[in-house]
């Protein structure tokens, strides 16, 4: 019933002219006006025949200007127009003949009607998309050319059909829209009807059922103004179809319904008029027998119709039997999923205590399941079969640790007892911090991360910085793992005068409006999530943080567009004590006891998960700081003292090698031990930071006992050497050159007698032309280390190694390589040193 799509074409050959008829027997605007009247009353092929005279009486007379090449295709394409889904060879034909005149014309209305023409030829071929993509962009090139609303919103319709055909439906969306746009601007009741009629069934296939109604209903009134019954039956089954596909079965039934009395009108209408056009006939006939005749024609068109009319009814019946067959099944299976529903809501609330109880209970013994296994894994060899086993065993049951501590935690919130920890937030710096925490894994997931921070300097909020940071790293975090790649998420931060706003916002799948006020729940996950796993307990958590700050946080989305997420923090929440009393005595009064007992090291490393890990793993022995890339790391070692720097390598700006360089160039710390923990293993980037300077060169994956143990050797030398350096101020740094010449002669020397396991260090300092004495000053003041300790250093870092390297078949060879034959002694200082045993590399 989709007819009217090809009526908006036909109505573009209606022009009169007003040039001056020849002066023959053949009058053209005489001719052309009979055939147009004939086109108009149905007569189509008695119109068909005037325009083939006219045709052959303008290929054979006239002058050849450009009016003669204007009235050619005028009638050609009309003749076109009458074949076209008849017969498409005499259409094409035609078309043909039209086109091959557009040379000899400039008036862009031509050019448009037979690109036009030539689309609608073409639609129903397959294959033959490029093709129709050409004849669109032709139509629209000309109606752009003229101007007209008519022509340009027909033509982005073409434009809307061909990216449908080639599946590109966000392209045939957008031309969908800029035919509206053109279409509600025509003042012509006929045309408007129509081209809405066509758009609407753009919309349709796009899926866009609300556009698809308010086209049609558009059609369905221009149908009622004109009293037209074949464009309203086309109205109200493409009504009918829309609010069927829409789920609105009422509506659907309300318009088939009127379809069908439309059909029977149409008919009766039909029929109707052939019986007034045949008694017209026969009126002017006299003879009884004709008329007897005619009487005998109607009542058998009478009949015919009754006919059409039943079979019409019968159609539309069963149409309804199937439509209330599928409403009642989509009825039973709604009632279905509510039931379902009901019981799944029964179902989490018996399973969230159930969780509760078992994360209480099963916190203690998985932890201490974890330990044996970590303690069995400590006493078995390395090789050991079972080790891998364990490994994943303990992996797991500290994951289960971690949900059940989690689960413990939202609870424990519930039930209000954690108390807040109060302290003033200055938000510049924390909000600059949540975004830098977060942009390298954005950047992993090929995210563009944007930050806009539109607070004052000085803005400092009283409230729990704690729960602050948990809410926002769980939506960010939430935005990034539902975005897809190549997208953006916003995280902007603005105050008014009573609130602070933090917003994240993303251009994931988005939340169905049905499910906004779900997603709060505990275990709740909405559909477009489904897949992503997890407990569905992280918004849970983060509403009720936001409760207990007395903070509001909401989510607005649209399906398909993404979804933002809104924290309001409020300024005067809680009571706040003076900042100066409150943040800065207590750091004052902290600090010196933590400085006591705690050294402070630096942490260089771009993954945030990985600058946890090792923010957690140094955190009981050491004060760390968090750098995300080389600048910001250069900043701390500018302001602060560290006794040692772990750094990354592959860094955004700044990477590990440039960093080195950097501090290499200030002088009160190009002496700081600096590690290097990096996924780049390959022997020139080991050389390369070697050649920089740097202590210690370590892989990922490394294990944690080995990192641990290089750490601690490390900060006990640069320890020693700082202890060594205040007791010795004479011993300057005027000939640090020199001095690092003669460090590297030390090491070539010691390298050359690797093997001698009797190479003293009186034999050392006489090599060096030194006295132990000196020597042992000298070492003491460059490495920390004493002689002996140095000599062993060089010993276990080639054995290291050689073991790494596997240059040897035993590790017994290697000990005789190094000059360390004792396996004992060799392995319990191998252990010291690196954390790990020979075997376990």
């Amino acid at each position: 019933m989709k007819s009217i799509f090809y009526i908006s074409f036909l109505t573009c050959f209606f022009i009169s002219f007003d040039a001056a008829s020849q002066k023959m027997h053949f009058n053209y605007e005489r001719e052309k006006e009979s055939a147009d009247s004939l086109y108009e009353l149905g007569e189509s092929q008695k119109a068909l025949e005037k325009h083939y005279k006219i045709i052959e009486y303008l290929n054979n007379h006239g002058k050849k200007d450009e009016e003669h090449y204007l009235r050619l295709i005028d009638n050609q394409l009309r003749v076109a127009n009458l074949h076209l889904y008849i017969n498409d060879s005499i259409a094409n034909l035609y078309i043909d003949k039209a086109t091959s005149h557009l040379s000899k014309v400039r008036d862009p209305l031509r050019h448009y009607q037979c690109y036009n023409v030539r689309f609608f030829a073409l639609f129903y071929t397959p294959g033959s998309e490029e093709k129709l993509s050409s004849l669109a962009d032709s139509c629209l090139k000309y109606a752009q050319i003229m101007g007209d609303d008519q022509s340009l919103g027909e033509s982005y319709i073409n434009k809307a059909q061909v990216q449908i055909l080639k599946y590109q439906k966000k392209d045939a969306l957008k031309y969908a829209l800029k035919s509206e746009s053109y279409i509600q601007n025509i003042d012509q009741i006929p045309f408007k009807g129509t081209l809405n009629n066509n758009l609407g069934n753009v919309f349709f296939d796009l899926g866009s059922y609300e556009k698809a109604i308010q086209c049609h209903l558009i059609t369905y009134e221009v149908a009622k103004e004109l009293q037209d019954l074949e464009i309203l039956l086309d109205a109200c089954y493409n009504l009918a179809q829309d609010h069927e596909s829409s789920g609105n079965f009422k509506l659907a039934t309300k318009y088939y319904h009127e379809f069908s009395d439309s059909v029977s009108s149409y008919y009766e209408k039909i029929i109707e008029d052939r019986f007034v056009e045949a008694e017209a006939k026969y009126n002017g006939e006299l003879k009884d027998k004709e008329i007897t005749q005619q009487k005998f024609l109607t009542r058998q068109k009478e009949l015919e119709r009754n006919q059409t009319i039943y079979l019409g009814i019968i159609v539309l019946m069963f149409m309804l039997a199937v439509f209330f067959w599928l409403y009642n099944r989509q009825h039973r299976r709604k009632k279905q999923v509510e039931l379902t529903y009901q019981k799944e809501l029964e179902l989490n609330s018996l399973r969230g205590s159930f969780l509760e109880n078992v994360a209480h209970e099963i916190r203690t013994p998985i932890t201490l399941v974890g330990t044996y296994i970590e303690l069995a894994k400590e006493k078995l060899e390395a090789n050991h079969p079972i080790q891998d086993q364990l490994s994943k065993a303990l992996s797991n049951s500290q994951q289960v640790v971690r949900n059940a501590d989690e689960l413990l935690e939202l609870m424990r919130l519930e039930h209000g007892s954690i108390p807040l920890r109060l302290d003033w937030i200055e938000l510049q710096a924390f909000s600059r911090h949540l975004y830098l925490s977060f942009e390298p894994l954005a950047q992993l997931k090929r995210i563009k991360l944007c930050f806009e921070n539109h607070l004052s300097e000085d803005l400092k909020i009283y409230t729990d910085k704690n729960r602050v940071e948990k809410i926002i790293n769980n939506l960010i975090s939430n935005a990034i793992k539902y975005s897809p790649s190549n997208t953006e998420i916003q995280f902007r931060i603005k105050e008014t005068e009573t609130s602070v706003l933090l917003e994240v916002c993303d251009q994931g799948p988005g939340i169905n409006k049905d499910e906004q006020h779900k997603i709060f729940d505990r275990f709740y996950q909405a559909r477009t999530n489904n897949k992503s796993g997890g407990f569905g307990i992280g918004l849970a958590f983060s509403k009720e943080l936001a409760q207990s700050l007395k903070a509001k946080l909401e989510v607005r989305s649209i399906p398909g567009e993404g979804a933002c997420f809104f924290l309001e923090l409020v300024k005067n929440a809680f009571e706040p004590m003076p900042y100066s009393n409150a943040t800065e005595t207590t750091l004052e009064n902290k600090t010196p006891l933590i400085e006591t007992t705690k050294r402070k090291i630096l942490i260089v490393e771009d993954n945030p998960e990985m600058n946890a890990f090792l923010n957690e793993l140094f955190s009981e022995e050491y004060l760390c700081d968090s750098a995300f890339d080389g600048n910001e790391a250069l900043q701390f070692v500018q302001k602060n003292n560290y006794s040692l720097i772990i750094s990354d390598i592959m860094m955004p700006g700044l990477n590990g090698f440039e960093l080195k360089r950097r501090i290499n160039k200030l002088e009160q710390n190009r002496r700081v031990p600096f590690i290097f923990l990096s996924a780049k293993s390959r022997l020139n980037d080991k050389l390369e930071g070697f050649e920089l300077g740097v202590d210690d060169f370590i892989s990922k994956p490394f294990q944690r006992q080995e990192l641990l143990a290089r750490t601690k050797a490390l900060i006990a030398n640069k320890i020693e050497r700082d202890t060594w350096s205040r007791e010795n101020p004479e011993f300057g740094e005027e000939n640090s050159d020199v001095e690092e010449q003669l460090l590297q002669k030390i090491k070539s020397v010691i390298l050359k007698e690797l093997s001698n396991e009797n190479y003293k260090v009186s034999d050392l300092a006489q090599e060096v032309a030194y006295s132990q004495r000196q020597l042992g000053r000298f070492l003491k003041h460059k490495t920390g280390m004493s002689p002996v300790q140095f000599m062993l250093e060089i010993r276990l870092q080639k054995a290291f190694l050689c073991i790494q390297q596997k240059k040897f078949k035993t590790i017994s060879e290697t000990r005789n390589y190094v000059g360390i034959p004792s396996a004992s002694h060799f392995n319990k200082k191998f252990f010291e040193r690196f954390g790990i045993r020979p075997t376990e590399i």
